[in-house]
């Protein structure tokens, strides 16, 4: 419902309750004989009776809805998942462990496999949740890699995950067919993922400007849930 809207059934309730009691009195002021009923001191206490329940009954519906609303609020938080992204280099062949967690996926991408990424060291993102419900859905993967530091020379790396569950890892092979790099220069990423309940939210992570931000994203407005400077995300491990 648009704020519009709220606002016009907000002034058409408003005059309803306001004029009622006045076109009422009038209509039984008319000469119907024995309905023409009442004096001042009666359509005081009347007006009075009514009023008051006028405002209590506003009273009570003001506070059922901020309890439905914070209630609401809370779920929504509640489920809201967050990210974190690092960057570890791994051998796909060589190391004995590639994972940060026991249940992880690793997308072969094209990229990945025409450059031999299998028998070489080469740089991963690896994703993990923290928080929410069991899984997040619809997860749009966009990643900005570059030939050199300065990131005069980029590609874009893409991915789609169905599913995204809350114990396991995600590892994206960094790997440009359009750089003919299996080693880039790793410059940001960008997930966009749906919520079990239903909201929309935008993780992004600047290796430039270590940064880290989630968004909740309405319509085309996006609002920051959260954002922090981080130090480090990249190691090896032998």
């Amino acid at each position: 419902m648009s704020k519009l809207l709220k606002w016009f059934i907000g002034i058409f309730l408003t005059l309803v309750v306001l004029v009622t009691p006045i076109i009422l009195s009038q209509i039984i002021r008319l000469p119907f004989g024995y309905l023409t009923i009442g004096n001042e001191d009666s359509w005081v206490s009347f007006f009075g009776s009514y009023l008051g329940g006028v405002l209590g009954g506003l009273v009570a519906f003001g506070v059922a809805w901020l309890q439905i609303n914070n209630l609401r609020k809370e779920t929504l938080e509640n489920n809201r998942s967050y990210l974190s992204a690092a960057t570890p280099v791994r051998n796909f062949s060589t190391d004995k462990k590639i994972n940060r967690k026991e249940k992880f996926r690793v997308l072969l991408t094209d990229d990945f496999k025409t450059l031999d990424g299998f028998n070489k060291e080469v740089p991963y993102y690896s994703v993990v949740r923290f928080g929410g419900s069991e899984v997040i859905w619809e997860c749009e993967i966009h990643i900005t890699v570059a030939k050199d530091k300065d990131f005069i020379k980029t590609a874009t790396l893409k991915a789609w995950i169905d599913f995204f569950d809350k114990e396991e890892e995600i590892l994206i092979p960094l790997c440009s067919i359009k750089l003919n790099e299996s080693f880039p220069y790793i410059k940001e990423i960008t997930i966009t993922y749906r919520t079990e309940k239903n909201e929309r939210i935008r993780f992004y992570q600047s290796e430039k400007d270590l940064k880290r931000v989630h968004y909740l994203i309405n319509g085309r407005k996006e609002t920051i849930i959260n954002e922090m400077n981080i130090v480090n995300t990249s190691w090896i491990e032998r």
